[in-house]
């Protein structure tokens, strides 16, 4: 579990400093402050640099062409490979910089988390050195295609443990492309990562991982809990394309889970993910969207409950008030899980120039908080 963050030249943060983090962790903020970006943050750690997450963060937001962003990052993969595509997808991964603060100092993106017994960073920087590039590929970190004699430039992804470099690699215009399985297979994963992004997936992306937990019978821990929605719900299962079906106690036949509206389906997203994630982080991109407020302090409170009992650190986003203050009150009964709000706003110092700093209120702030009716958001 992460206990502290430091984001640099990644996206829209210049220089991001969390110096302290919980198991459940609640980002809020304006418009344009980086509640999204932060989560990318912890997915980009979470995969050691790894190039797939690259396509997916940038995909997610449309920035990325010809990338089919209905895959989640899981199973993703790029399909085309012509060059003029890869020209334009390559160029396409500048955007993951911090381009001002790059060319102000020429640093690195540094993405930095540390626990209680190791810190590891990963940085990436933009090199047109060829011969930089030509010494990675002769060290065999990483083999890609023949079409490394045309290579003239691209991404080094390095990995330090404890600030000992572990890794480094390059990331091309052509293996971006060509090479994308053997990127995932040679850069793991650090920690298992699951997000539930702000707009509701297609189910077939959840069947698999479905049947992956009716194996072990953690299906029924979450129907029970899907059972938030409606008491009713006595089973749901996924038919041979990936529907999911609910059967209800008063019905005689199944029925679609999306008939029930989007609260029943959102929270079976979300707690597949979360016994996925065991042993890892769980993202979750605007928490209340299709949860009613009169549920949602009930979400949040097996929420932490799971993050306990699999070991997970949940990072969660929202504009929502009664979110927060659901958040709050959960947290604050909960002796066991320490939950943190973090808000994220643009510093009014002149010297800081507008860069996005972080807030962290700690389970005494959140007691008071909710109490007084402070707006945080």
């Amino acid at each position: 579990m992460l206990d502290s963050l430091h984001i640099k030249n990644f996206r829209c943060f210049e220089d991001l400093i969390i110096p302290s983090l919980g198991r459940v962790n609640l980002i809020v903020g304006k418009n344009n402050s980086g509640k999204s970006t932060f989560l990318d943050a912890i997915y980009m750690y979470a995969a050691s640099g790894n190039a797939t997450i690259m396509h997916y963060i940038l995909g997610s937001r449309n920035e990325l062409p010809y990338i089919d962003t209905t895959i989640p990052p899981i199973q993703y993969y790029i399909l085309n490979n012509e060059f003029t595509k890869e020209k334009e997808i390559f160029d396409s991964l500048r955007n993951i910089f911090n381009i001002n603060a790059i060319k102000k100092s020429n640093e690195k993106l540094i993405i930095k988390g540390c626990d209680n017994r190791r810190c590891q960073t990963i940085s990436l920087e933009y090199s047109t050195n060829k011969n930089d590039i030509e010494n990675i590929q002769s060290s065999n970190a990483v083999q890609f295609s023949n079409s490394y004699v045309n290579i003239t430039e691209g991404f080094i992804i390095s990995r330090h443990i404890n600030d000992n470099l572990t890794d480094r690699n390059i990331i091309t215009p052509f293996s971006v492309v060509n090479d994308i399985k053997k990127i995932t297979k040679q850069l793991p994963w650090l920690n298992a990562c699951y997000k539930v992004v702000s707009t509701l997936e297609p189910e077939n992306n959840w069947s698999t991982l479905w049947d992956n937990l009716k194996a072990t019978r953690k299906t029924d821990a979450i129907i029970s809990m899907i059972k938030i929605t409606n008491p009713l719900i006595e089973d749901i299962y996924f038919t041979h394309n990936g529907l999911a079906m609910v059967v209800l106690a008063d019905e005689e036949r199944a029925r679609p889970l999306r008939s029930m509206g989007e609260g029943a389906s959102r929270l079976l997203q979300l707690f597949i993910y979360a016994f996925h994630a065991r042993d890892g982080f769980l993202l979750i991109d605007e928490f209340e969207n299709g949860l009613h407020y009169s549920i949602q302090e009930e979400v949040w409170d097996k929420l932490f409950k799971l993050a306990k009992e699999l070991d997970i650190q949940v990072f969660a986003t929202t504009h929502s008030e009664d979110a927060v203050k659901a958040f709050c009150k959960v947290s604050v009964a909960d002796k066991e899980v320490n939950g943190k709000l973090i808000s994220l706003g643009r510093s009014i110092s002149k010297s800081d120039n507008g860069k996005i700093i972080a807030d962290v209120y700690d389970e005494d702030t959140l007691n008071w908080l909710t109490t007084s009716g402070m707006e945080v958001r």
